[in-house]
């Protein structure tokens, strides 16, 4: 199904499904499609886009010192990383009002999703967050993606996640039509790991 309907009832089967396991989440999202724009609006080529997306989701992982050494090994001018990296440091509402009348197809492309994906949404605002440097890594990703964490840091690590992939199925059938996807998976090694912490520690309360 193409739209954001679909994202939002997944991200709400996200909130929800974790909730009744006692498990508080904040649900991160972006879109791929506004990451690619706006590096592209920077006046970096195409081909780099991939690299520079891969360095862009450390922003909150690594220093800027090292990030900058990170853009001078693919050749991207000190003075363009930095004005990226600001520029991916913005919320929505910033960046909407900047890029208004933008003529970059992918930037309004990306707005537009995300636009669309938090009036479905707003009502889990206590339990999302735009997120302009999320990734997810995988480059199938054609649309908004997201990313479920710990609300309480009981993980600092993802507990799932997922994204529209509209090429993968389109490209693997190849009979001319459009097959729109989307998909999510839940981290059932980390969803124990945080079940056992808190049997553990309802057990340390009972003894004592």
């Amino acid at each position: 199904i193409s739209g954001q309907m679909i994202e939002a009832e997944l991200i709400s089967l996200f909130i929800e499904g974790y909730s009744k396991l006692g498990i508080d989440v904040i649900v991160r999202y972006n879109s791929r499609n506004l990451m690619s724009g706006l590096i592209i609006e920077k006046g970096i080529p195409e081909t780099l886009v991939s690299n520079v997306i891969t360095i862009i989701d450390k922003l909150d992982k690594i220093d800027e010192k090292e990030l900058l050494k990170e853009f001078n090994n693919i050749n991207v001018d000190s003075n363009i990383a930095l004005d990226l990296l600001n520029t991916f440091k913005l919320n929505l509402n910033e960046l909407n009002k900047i890029y208004e009348n933008t003529t970059n197809k992918l930037i309004k492309e990306g707005l537009f999703e995300l636009n669309e994906l938090e009036f479905y949404i707003r009502e889990y605002e206590e339990n999302i967050k735009f997120t302009a440097t999320l990734a997810r890594g995988q480059e199938y990703y054609t649309g908004n993606v997201f990313e479920v964490y710990s609300k309480n840091n009981e993980l600092s690590c993802s507990l799932g996640g997922g994204g529209r992939y509209d090429n993968m199925i389109t490209d693997f059938i190849n009979d001319g039509n459009i097959y729109p996807a989307v998909g999510i998976s839940f981290g059932l090694s980390t969803i124990f790991e945080i079940l056992k912490n808190k049997l553990e520690n309802k057990s340390l309360i009972d003894i004592y």
